[in-house]
């Protein structure tokens, strides 16, 4: 394996790199790919996606939309600030500036995609609470059991944290 496999950090692209189906050379393009996404972000004051450098160095208000799908699976909570900032940015007659953070025209079509990103973000956490009640249900039925192995009982314990974490999560994005 190269270094480049081996240094990255990232869970779900340590799942993608594992996958002993999926050939080297796609591997190496969806990590690429998903780099080159995460390398547009700006995450300072006037967070966003640039729409590609070097000639485009603005945030696109339909772009970015269209890319926030993607980067879900870099930064999802980038993803849900950016998502939230955005809606907050809707202008009078229900559009989205053409490009974020500059007094231009309006886009038509932007405000959909948006839309349509933050359906996807509610009804990923709608699922995602309803598994993570399954269990937490589970958890309340093993600790039920009269557990004497304190090993157990400590993962038992981490896990629930976790599913709290993740819960709290979701239900903020809802």
């Amino acid at each position: 394996k190269s270094m480049f496999y081996q240094n990255f950090s990232n869970k779900r692209m340590a799942k993608i790199i594992s996958n002993k189906k999926i050939d080297d050379e796609k591997k190496l393009a969806y990590i690429s790919a998903l780099n080159s996404l995460n390398n547009l972000c700006v995450k300072n004051n006037n967070q966003g996606i640039l729409a590609g450098l070097p000639w485009f160095f603005q945030f696109w208000s339909r772009d970015e939309s269209i890319s926030i799908k993607a980067m879900e699976n870099i930064g999802k909570e980038f993803a849900r600030k950016l998502i939230m900032d955005r809606l907050e940015k809707i202008q009078d007659d229900g559009r989205l500036p053409n490009i974020h953070f500059s007094d231009n025209i309006t886009n038509a079509d932007s405000i959909g995609w948006l839309f349509l990103r933050a359906s996807d973000f509610h009804g990923n956490a709608k699922i995602n609470i309803k598994i993570l009640e399954k269990l937490k249900s589970s958890i309340l039925g093993i600790k039920g059991m009269k557990l004497r192995h304190n090993k157990i009982i400590a993962m038992i314990n981490k896990i629930e944290k976790n599913i709290r974490e993740k819960e709290e999560s979701n239900r903020g994005i809802l």
